[in-house]
């Protein structure tokens, strides 16, 4: 349009909608507590405020529900930290299943009531994978995962319901489970510990209770895939920009991503439900009223 702007100015407009969208936010973290069953992802973001240095590695964490209704996710950022207080405080007086990868961070929860800790398959699939170059042994985990992958590709083909979902893995995917488990008890004593193998069963055989809780629950996934694909446009964005300036931008990125992926993953084109958020929020609204302005609440009519 030929209007010249300067940097510093279009960042004052983005920290302003960033501000503006903060009590919104805080409702959606809300939001996807409530729904009792969450996964967790940490991902990489470059910030570069170390004058005449590369850039540092910050982590943003995601929270994203998966319930049979899902109300989004919810994007984090403190500091760039990667350390077991940002779930401890995250999730205080959570009540429910949490999903993730096996850092250890989580180990706090094993043991707290009214939580239940689920494992990813994909992580340990994806280590045995790895480990068939080195390895041709590794293949045969790699089919029994398979055959557990297929399971549940019938049943969703089949628009099984949660309790037919629960009665079939019960009977097909738990013997294959402890099946796998035994083979990973023998497969270990025939590999050096530094071997490929061995790092991919020492990786998947502490985290085995919370890998076959998943055939207890009908609505329960199989792995974690879920959040980690909400993570792909913080990744192409870390392409595209490089990096945030400080923790401030990090910050409004965590806001902007919360919202703009939550439209993403309930079908809402993330422009739409922007222009009519920005046109009708007013801060002084309390959190029921925020919380109509969520995106699982965006009228149909503007979609």
């Amino acid at each position: 349009m030929g209007l010249k702007l300067s940097t510093s100015t279009v960042n004052d407009w983005i920290h302003a909608t960033a501000n503006i969208l903060y009590p919104l936010y805080q409702c959606q973290r809300k939001a996807v507590m409530q729904g009792g069953y969450v996964q967790i992802d940490e991902v990489p973001w470059n910030i570069a405020d170390r004058k005449g240095q590369s850039c540092r590695k910050g982590y943003a964490w995601q929270f994203r529900d998966v319930i049979a209704h899902p109300r989004g996710t919810y994007f984090f950022y403190h500091k760039g930290s990667r350390g077991g207080e940002i779930p401890r405080t995250q999730l205080r007086e959570y009540q429910g299943v949490i999903q993730n990868d096996g850092y250890t961070v989580y180990n706090q929860f094993e043991n707290v009531p009214g939580i239940t800790l689920l494992g990813c398959m994909a992580h340990v699939r994806r280590k045995f994978v790895d480990a068939q170059s080195t390895h041709p042994l590794a293949a045969e985990a790699v089919k029994y995962i398979a055959t557990l992958y297929s399971l549940e590709e019938n049943l969703k083909n089949q628009g099984a319901t949660a309790d037919q979902i629960l009665q079939e893995r019960q009977r097909l995917a738990v013997p294959i489970l402890d099946g796998l488990e035994a083979w990973m008890h023998a497969a270990l004593m025939t590999c050096t510990p530094q071997d490929p193998l061995a790092k991919a069963i020492k990786y998947a055989l502490p985290l085995w209770p919370r890998i076959k809780r998943y055939t207890e629950e009908g609505n329960y996934h199989i792995d974690n895939n879920p959040v980690e694909q909400g993570q792909r446009s913080t990744v192409l964005g870390r392409k595209n920009y490089l990096f945030s300036q400080n923790d401030r931008g990090a910050q409004d990125h965590a806001i902007f991503y919360t919202f703009i992926i939550s439209c993403q993953n309930l079908g809402i084109t993330p422009y739409h439900w922007l222009k009519h958020t920005l046109e009708h929020i007013d801060l002084d609204m309390d959190d029921s009223q925020l919380a109509q302005y969520l995106p699982y609440n965006f009228p149909p009519e503007n979609l």
